[in-house]
């Protein structure tokens, strides 16, 4: 059983990492003096019968279940669905767990990650890589409902190859309001248009969608592609805010993050890294993290499994696990009730 001290709740991305890498290696974690937030990640897990948590005050312990039971995913806490998306997507590729889940909860906030960094920016990149997945949401807001789909590849997940960014590709933003919202959300598409042009993104992409159940405020989210890597920006329409200073938020979040550069996004991509854990090619090369939490992660991936090789360069950072992929199951596991059929029906519906 690995153990982890309080202060690991400080470092961004690390209660993710290890939920993650505890699901994958099916191995019993232990936080000493647990925060409320450790004991709300791994309480909703343990909900869904994706294991067994011991609360306590000087001490927590998860041991994770291999299958799951259910696919009935409740975030709980300060946790929004995408953060519990991000967690759980690395082990529904690699068929450990159900390839279905539904997800009830906050479906984003402010700052946080929310369903549409997974949908939009975290999954597409792994279905060029043999994934095949799909989100969909059935109510926005604080009491969202959503379902994700992830299907391990068929004949196994390729290594990643994301370099330093190249040229854009596209530009995309997408304004989402409730019932009641067109005017504001108009005046959206117009500035957010606006700005991305004003910081020399030309020709960008602004649509406007009214989103079934949609609770609180409208949203722009602003999504640019260099190459084959993806950088996000989200901003929420406050009391007393112009359209301008929303759009102008979003667009900030892409052209002010170092991922501009050509580093990856912490919010939400650092799944991204895991995801080598269970690819069957060679090593994975990525763009180095921004906020300089390579060393952190490689320091957790190392505690989970001491034979990956992990090499941090200036530009780029390569992950490997010699001997192949860490208990990846191509097709689906075995589930008929939640997961997608095996190799040899999903070849059958293609």
């Amino acid at each position: 059983m690995l153990q982890f001290p309080a202060q690991i709740a400080r470092n961004p991305g690390a209660i993710e990492t290890i939920a993650t890498l505890s699901i994958l290696k099916g191995e019993k974690v232990a936080f000493l003096e647990p925060t409320q937030k450790i004991h709300d990640l791994f309480s909703s897990m343990a909900t869904a019968s994706g294991g067994h948590y011991e609360p306590g005050e000087n001490k927590g312990v998860f041991q994770p279940n291999t299958p799951w039971k259910t696919g009935d995913v409740r975030c709980k806490g300060q946790w929004t669905m995408g953060e519990m998306m991000g967690i759980l997507s690395i082990p529904m590729a690699a068929g450990i767990i159900p390839s279905s889940l539904s997800f009830h909860g906050p479906t984003h906030r402010e700052g946080q990650v929310g369903v549409s960094h997974i949908a939009e920016g975290f999954l597409p990149m792994m279905d060029r890589r043999g994934t095949r997945s799909y989100v969909e949401v059935s109510a926005w807001g604080e009491q969202g409902e959503a379902l994700m789909e992830v299907r391990p590849p068929l004949q196994g997940l390729r290594d990643a190859n994301l370099r330093v960014r190249g040229h854009v590709v596209e530009v995309r933003a997408l304004i989402s309001h409730g019932a009641g919202q067109e005017a504001s959300a108009h005046r959206l598409v117009e500035e957010a248009e606006s700005e991305l042009e004003r910081v020399g993104l030309d020709f960008p992409e602004v649509e406007k969608h009214q989103a079934t159940g949609w609770s609180g405020s409208p949203r722009v989210f602003v999504r640019i592609e260099y190459g084959n890597i993806r950088v996000l920006g989200e901003s929420f329409m406050k009391p007393g805010d112009t359209p301008k200073a929303v759009a102008q938020r979003a667009v900030a979040q892409v052209m002010d993050s170092p991922c501009h550069g050509g580093s990856l996004q912490s919010l939400w991509a650092l799944p991204l890294f895991l995801s080598a854990l269970i690819s069957e090619g060679g090593p994975s090369t990525f763009p180095p993290v921004e906020h300089h939490w390579g060393d952190s992660l490689s320091q957790l991936i190392q505690q989970f499994m001491s034979n990956a090789e992990i090499t941090l360069h200036e530009l780029s950072t390569t992950l490997f696990l010699p001997g192949g992929a860490m208990n990846s199951h191509s097709g689906g596991c075995d589930s008929p009730a939640i997961c997608y059929p095996s190799r040899k029906k999903n070849e059958e519906i293609q």
